[in-house]
């Protein structure tokens, strides 16, 4: 257990509020390239024959990517900078600021394959409508009420895994943190994610009303 008085516990307590507030943001930026496609002629580029839809989907997924690790190291690392310069806080190490970014960094990704899925079918009101649930369930899982089941739950992923991270990585206790995180099921669950929106994709016609 961190004390939230002790350096460590200020950092877990920042890094859970970035956490919970990923959703949401990853929800903006996935909402507006979502719109972006709805008002380019109703999809029209994503639905061009000119193009495989795997190949404008995935350049999408990776132009979202890019910007939620940019908005992830801008966070965390602004962060780093200003609490290195306040006293007493020298023996936390930076390696733990660029590992938790790298974990929340990695958590979003199976975060924006689901909200652009959500963001294409459903519009703007029903993705930001789904990120404010998701923040409020990650909130829910940092608490008693998250153990065991958290882990199937993808918006809570990133909270959960700084936890464990700055719980067992100080200790050099990685296999600890490897066993309480479970990232290889994390991962596997990722790629099935993905690889079902590759199907929506190929399936996708458009919208059917607008939104």
């Amino acid at each position: 257990m961190i004390s939230p008085w002790e350096p460590a516990g200020k950092v877990q307590a920042y890094l859970e509020v970035v956490a919970i507030a990923f959703p949401l943001i990853g929800a903006v930026v996935t909402a507006m390239a979502a719109e972006q496609e709805a008002m380019a002629g109703g999809f029209k580029e994503m639905l061009s024959q000119q193009y495989p839809r795997w190949k404008v989907w995935i350049s999408k997924f990776i132009m979202l990517f890019l910007s939620g690790m940019a908005v992830a190291v801008f966070t965390i690392g602004t962060f780093w900078l200003g609490f290195r310069s306040l006293p007493g806080t020298g023996q936390v190490d930076f390696s733990l600021f660029a590992w938790a970014a790298v974990i929340i960094i990695c958590c979003q990704v199976i975060m924006y394959t689901i909200h652009l899925m959500v963001g294409i079918r459903f519009g703007r009101g029903a993705l930001m409508g789904l990120a404010v649930v998701e923040c409020l369930v990650t909130a829910l899982m940092l608490t008693g009420l998250g153990d065991g089941i958290w882990g199937f739950l993808p918006c809570s992923w990133g909270a959960r895994l700084c936890d464990y991270f700055l719980l067992y990585y100080p200790q050099g206790q990685m296999e600890m943190f490897l066993d309480a995180g479970k990232p290889a099921g994390m991962f596997i669950a990722t790629m099935v994610v993905f690889l079902i929106s590759l199907v929506f994709i190929s399936r996708f016609e458009g919208r059917k009303s607008t939104s």
